[in-house]
Order: C-alpha cells, then sequence, then structure tokens
C-alpha cells in the first residue's frame, strides 16, 4: 500500500510512519519545511508547506498514494483565538488544495484525516450523533476541513475517513511528544526533575487522554474503507482531570 502523510515529523506522524514502514507498506512523508525527522531509512520525505497548493500537489502527483493521513495542522487552542487566519490556511486551505490535487488521480484516493473532539464543544461523553458546537478557531476549522472532505466524498472525488481525537500523549519508542504546552509532558518532565506541574485555574477540567500508539493504531485499522465517508471518535473512554494528572506525577518521580 502506498501511503503519503503529512504531518509526519509530528509526535503522531512519526509513530504512524514508523508503524506503517515495519507493516511493509510504502511511506512518502510531508513535514514542514526544514525539518529533519528521524524516520526509518526507505521513507522518502518532503520539506513541503502544505498551504502551497504547487508544492503540495507535485508531491502527490509524484507518489500517487492509495491513501493519504492528512496530519499537519495547527491545534493550540488558545493560539488560534489570536491567530485565526493561519489556522484557517493550514487547517482548511491545506485541506482543498490536498482535495483537489487527488483529482486527476484514476481511482478515488482515500483521505483520513485527524480531526479532533475539540469540534463538540463543551458537551460530556459526545459520540458520533452529538451534534457539533465549536467554541473556538481551531475547533471550527477542523470543522470546516471536514465538511470539506464530506462533500468531496459525497461527490466522488475522495474517499474519506474523519476520526475525531481525544487528547493523543505518551511515547512510543524513542518518539516522544514535544509539546511543552501539553499537560502529559509536563507530567512526565515533572515525574524526572521533581519540578511542580504548572496547573492553570481550579485542575478541575476533565479530559480524555489517548496513547499515541493506539491512535495510530486506529488510523491503520481504517486505512482501507468500506464506505466513502465517514466519522469516528477516537477516545481511552476514561476522563482524568488536571489535578489527577497532577497526583499521578508527584507519585511517580523518579528517585
Amino acid at each position: 500500500m502506498r501511503v503519503l502523510i503529512t504531518g509526519a515529523g509530528g509526535f503522531l506522524g512519526r509513530t504512524l510512519a514508523t508503524l506503517l514502514h515495519r507493516q511493509g507498506s510504502k511511506v512518502a512523508a510531508v513535514v514542514r519545511p526544514g525539518r529533519v525527522p528521524d524516520l526509518p531509512a526507505g521513507i522518502e520525505i518532503h520539506g513541503v508547506d502544505v498551504r502551497d497548493r504547487n508544492a503540495l500537489t507535485a508531491v502527490v502527483r509524484k507518489h500517487s498514494p492509495d491513501v493519504v493521513v492528512h496530519l499537519a495542522a495547527l491545534k493550540n487552542i488558545r493560539d488560534s483565538h489570536t491567530n485565526e487566519d493561519a489556522y484557517r490556511a493550514t487547517n482548511v486551505d491545506s485541506t482543498l488544495h490536498l482535495i483537489d490535487a487527488l483529482n486527476p488521480l484514476a481511482s478515488p484516493v482515500h483521505v483520513v484525516y485527524a480531526s479532533t473532539v475539540a469540534v463538540y464543544g463543551p458537551q460530556p461523553h459526545p459520540d458520533e450523533n452529538t451534534p457539533a458546537d465549536p467554541r473556538n478557531p481551531y475547533a471550527r476549522t477542523k470543522l470546516d476541513a471536514e465538511t470539506a472532505l464530506e462533500t468531496a466524498a459525497t461527490t466522488g472525488r475522495c474517499r474519506a475517513t474523519v476520526l475525531r481525537f481525544a487528547n493523543i500523549a505518551g511515547g512510543y519508542g524513542t518518539i516522544h511528544d514535544p509539546n511543552t504546552n501539553a499537560i502529559i509532558p509536563h507530567v512526565l518532565a515533572s515525574a524526572r526533575t521533581g519540578e511542580p506541574v504548572p496547573i492553570h485555574g481550579a485542575g478541575d477540567s476533565v479530559r480524555d487522554y489517548l496513547h499515541g500508539h493506539d491512535a495510530a493504531d486506529a488510523i491503520i485499522t481504517t486505512l482501507t474503507p468500506r464506505h466513502s465517508f465517514r466519522r469516528y471518535n477516537v477516545d481511552s473512554g476514561h476522563g482524568a482531570s488536571i489535578t489527577d494528572a497532577w497526583h499521578t506525577s508527584t507519585t511517580t518521580q523518579a528517585p
């Protein structure tokens, strides 16, 4: 299977690319220009800005993939409030560019799109039938990209699977999450160093945390579609508050 991964330099992208390569897929990786991620030999790496329609199209046409896993995105909720144009360009426009690039290929290409449970807003325990209620530019742009893919799939321009992920954390081998704004990396750093975990607010917000390997497995499970379009929530089914995470760090500190 020929798989093209955008955002392959990120935490989930590197995990997925490594797993697929080990399983025998022919993997091409799209990463940010200037980034040189540590990926297995044999994976062809392209430094491409996904907002660049021509550059993205050239990579897609070169590899003629069976599946595109579209992970490239901006995803900091706080930052999205002051940089909405950048979030729209990266999260929505790149998806439209990708759809256009796939059109001339011989058969409808399957796009697996990494979305977010943030599209539901503050609604507790949403399922796939829960109405979307995005409350920030990040969530709105992810939902708009989903809608673009649904339209393309229902008109035969591609096939699409949208995976609405919970908060992805954890590690796989030497691959770890470098996002120091996220609570789990802070917890792991605290366990190593003894430094306190920063808690904003009361610390009682409950979130679902999904291991990165499980997220990659979910993507792999959906690579061969039996539908033109489908959405799935992908989470652990168990919530934890920031205070819970803090207590975990205080009881697992390295000696």
